[in-house]
């Protein structure tokens, strides 16, 4: 598990309890130990939420992002929240991160820390993911039934990154697929000996009415998020479509992909062609094993 965002809801009108927490965010920037980042603006807000990062270690910089404001409910009442925003797999990992993040709940929620974000915390959001060594991304392509949009990134003419999504408001679940040795050696200048392939589940749990307050320690009760990603490997898409009715749908597939051919293919020969590309699924990819493995990684997540 990766980025998760949990928030600890304050109660009615608590505006006693925020000012707590701002108070303690401002000593921390006072003293250098966080720093402003840009506010955010929600349509039911009157004012913007502050956000505030906070380094919690200095090998491999970490970072814990908490956000605070108010926001408005639907009898016109304020709802004043803090959300933390934190990457559990980088936390799990790390001595130092682990400890400072433990000192800062406890200023932030000195009732009880971690252990009442836990209790009384609401997750909204999740990034659940799955490692593949030796799998290389510009031989593969992706796609969910479900969503209707898809983004690829490039490099030197060679994939890195495949994206689904959906461009409805509301849509809770996303995908994303890339080059993890790319990634890190952009990100931290870590090279690794051979490619790496990560697929990563997003999903917006507070848009769900049944997961909208769902706690950390439940996660693993949630439906599976890998559920419906297909990954498909290109030489076989080429295989499998080589008689000449076929030769508009491929052009298109080569061109802009598997999600975006299909969402242009209507009635029984979208079905057809869905059936077709289940011979070019990755033998490797599994949806359920991935998410067996993720499921452990909410344990490693609550005893942080």
């Amino acid at each position: 598990m990766d980025k998760i965002e949990i928030c600890l809801r304050l109660g009615r009108n608590n505006f006693d309890a925020l000012n707590i927490v701002q108070d303690v965010l401002n000593q921390y920037i006072g003293r250098g130990e966080a720093t402003h980042l840009k506010p955010r603006w929600y349509r039911n807000n009157r004012i913007p939420s502050k956000v505030v990062q906070i380094p919690l270690s200095t090998d491999r910089p970490q970072y814990l992002i908490v956000e605070s404001g108010s926001a408005m409910d639907w009898h016109g009442g304020s709802r004043p929240y803090v959300k933390f925003v934190l990457n559990v797999q980088r936390l799990a990992a790390n001595t130092e991160a682990r400890r400072r993040f433990q000192e800062v709940l406890l200023d932030l929620i000195p009732s009880g820390g971690y252990p009442v974000l836990l209790e009384e915390g609401y997750v909204l959001y999740a990034e659940f993911s799955a490692d593949f060594r030796g799998v290389e991304i510009s031989t593969l392509d992706a796609y969910c039934p479900t969503l209707t949009d898809v983004r690829y990134f490039s490099r030197d003419g060679v994939t890195k990154t495949i994206n689904l999504h959906d461009k409805r408001p509301g849509r809770p679940e996303a995908f994303c697929a890339y080059d993890k040795k790319q990634a890190d050696w952009d990100q931290h200048r870590h090279l690794r000996r051979g490619p790496i392939l990560r697929i990563e589940a997003k999903r917006r749990l507070n848009r769900t009415p049944t997961y909208r307050e769902i706690r950390l320690g439940e996660l693993h009760h949630i439906s599976n998020p890998f559920a419906g990603l297909k990954i498909y490997e290109r030489a076989r898409i080429d295989g499998a479509f080589t008689a000449a009715r076929h030769q508009t749908f491929l052009a298109h597939v080569q061109r802009a992909g598997v999600q975006a051919a299909l969402a242009g293919t209507r009635g029984a020969d979208r079905g057809r062609r869905e059936r077709m590309l289940e011979a070019c699924r990755a033998d490797w990819w599994d949806a359920e094993q991935a998410w067996a493995r993720a499921r452990d990684a909410v344990v490693t997540a609550v005893q942080l």
